[in-house]
């Protein structure tokens, strides 16, 4: 069951379905206070793969992929390590896109990719 507070009281809200996309828009709006990273693009296309969000850590100098997903499966740990294999091998497009959408030096070289990470976030 779902809940919403109203003046300090709970009234019981009813599920609906959540859609994947709509939570992905929620999150790159919000990507900064929930993560204190910025949005470089949605739905990034690299070696036949599909990015949901590539986001980037300033703190960290290094990008970030962020997927989401309705169910969580033993395969994502998989599909992390494929998704970093792929930031790996093809650092000069990930960083012509950064440089494209911040402005980052469009160097390789400049990235930080030992912090890069994979971010999954469910609904």
């Amino acid at each position: 069951m779902f809940y919403k507070i109203k003046n300090t009281i709970l009234e019981q809200i009813e599920k609906k379905e959540i859609l994947e996309r709509d939570v992905q828009h929620l999150v790159e709006a919000n990507l900064d206070m929930l993560f204190g990273i910025e949005f470089v693009q949605s739905e990034l296309s690299i070696e036949n793969v599909r990015f949901d969000t590539l986001a980037f850590d300033k703190e960290n100098n290094a990008p970030i992929i962020i997927e989401f997903k309705k169910t969580f499966e033993k395969s994502l740990f998989d599909q992390g390590l494929e998704y970093l294999n792929i930031l790996f091998s093809r650092k000069a497009d990930f960083s012509v896109t950064l440089h494209k959408k911040l402005g980052i030096s469009p160097d390789p070289d400049k990235i930080s990719w030992e912090n890069a990470k994979v971010i999954f976030v469910g609904n």
